[in-house]
């Protein structure tokens, strides 16, 4: 059995970020793989990204929304909206697809 995806963010034209749950020799992560397009024009995970450990992913996400904050308030990313948060995931587990 593969490891799920959970979604997937547009990084560029021909890349994406794939958020994946991987267990690997027993220890189970969060990884962040970059999927870019193969020859034949298939989207392909690729070893490039970066793993956290799932015991640190509230502190990983803690650190990310202060990142987030930050840009926001260097004017870097528009403020946000009242309502949902912007998204531009392609496609997560629920199916859901929104830009």
């Amino acid at each position: 059995m593969s490891d799920p995806v959970v979604g997937e963010i547009q990084k560029s034209a021909r890349e994406r970020i794939r958020v994946i749950l991987e267990d690997k020799g027993g220890s189970t992560a969060c990884a962040l793989r970059i999927a870019s397009v193969n020859g034949r024009g298939e989207i392909v995970t690729t070893p490039r990204g970066l793993r956290v450990p799932v015991e640190r992913l509230a502190e990983t996400i803690t650190v990310l929304q202060e990142a987030e904050r930050l840009a926001r308030a260097s004017g870097l990313l528009p403020t946000e909206p009242s309502g949902a948060p912007q998204e531009e995931c392609i496609r997560s587990r629920r199916g859901v697809q929104t830009r």
